[in-house]
């Protein structure tokens, strides 16, 4: 099981571990994760962990939340990144480190001066491959696989790559446009949830069966018409 252990000025204070799906740090006493310092918010950041992935979210903090240094917004983590907030830092320490089947580590953009382009140097070039949509979806072009529909996967409706298939074969697959919009397919014990990632503040919600999704994780059903960054996919079962 993953955890952060809590610092400040290099001595340790309490280990937390990931044990709920969704964990607040904050100087309230209610926290999951409390941080006793006026630099911290009351609610400062959110952690989200599904399966051996978690992720960090900024909840509008007043001084911001680090990641290495870097201002972040919404970060993906991996073992080993130091969380900063106010005076205190975090460490995330995971016991099983990504393997390649979790979240694409790719689609999650840093804000801040680590670059000039906002994002962090160690993933700018990946992000930048994940910019063009549905060019994320793992269809590779020099297969003709791609164009097989079998197992649970996503028809492709509209757009450059409509009548394409996404095989849903890892237990997270990321969608969308970094910056945009991002969202993530989840199974579970053979369930399919949609998870909303990020949506640019002037943007739409993604949709499922016509009505947009709230921050929650949605419970999928065969035939459901998902639409992701402007993408329209339907999703077929096995």
């Amino acid at each position: 099981m993953s955890k952060l252990i809590l610092t400040l000025g290099g001595n340790k204070i309490k280990e937390f571990e990931l044990d709920q799906e969704e964990m607040i740090i904050g100087r309230r006493a209610s926290s999951d994760i409390q941080v006793e310092n006026l630099a911290v918010s009351g609610a400062h950041a959110k952690i989200i962990t599904i399966l051996n992935d978690s992720f960090l979210e900024d909840l509008k903090s007043t001084n911001g939340t680090f990641v290495n240094g870097v201002l972040a917004k919404k970060q993906a983590l991996q073992n080993g990144d130091v969380i900063t907030v106010g005076k205190h830092k975090l460490r995330y320490v995971s016991e099983s480190p990504a393997s390649g089947g979790g979240f694409d580590q790719t689609v999650f953009v840093r804000h801040g001066k680590g670059s000039s382009s906002g994002k962090s140097p160690a993933i700018a070039d990946a992000t930048d491959q994940t910019n063009r949509g549905v060019d994320n979806l793992d269809i590779d072009p020099a297969s003709d696989n791609h164009s097989v529909s079998s197992g649970t996967h996503l028809s492709i409706v509209d757009g450059a790559k409509a009548g394409q298939s996404l095989q849903l074969n890892k237990p997270v697959t990321t969608l969308g446009r970094p910056g945009i919009q991002v969202a993530a397919i989840a199974n579970k014990d053979d369930q399919y949830y949609l998870i909303h990632i990020e949506t640019s503040t002037d943007g739409q919600l993604p949709l499922i069966n016509g009505s947009e999704i709230s921050d929650e994780h949605v419970l999928l059903s065969g035939n459901d018409e998902i639409v992701v960054a402007g993408i329209k996919m339907i999703l077929r079962l096995s």
